[in-house]
């Protein structure tokens, strides 16, 4: 497969370079912010989250087949 590199490519540090094209400038304070409650919002405020999980258990307790699509870019 042959492909071409785009502008300035950081291709020892993929992470960084993934950040830096996301726009975030700070990546140890991005990275750290896991583990800091103050800028993390709890699952329960997500809007219809009670109605999502009714969604799912009830699909569970059918026996039914699950497809869960995974977005990485977000």
């Amino acid at each position: 497969m042959k492909y071409n590199l785009k502008g300035n490519n950081n291709i020892l540090s993929p992470l960084e370079q993934i950040l830096h094209n996301r726009g975030v400038t700070d990546v140890d304070g991005f990275l750290k912010a896991g583990s800091d409650h103050s800028v993390t919002n709890h699952y329960s405020k997500l809007d219809n989250i009670d109605k999502a999980v009714d969604c799912l258990l009830k699909h569970i307790g059918g026996d039914n087949n699950i497809w869960v699509q995974v977005d990485p870019d977000v």
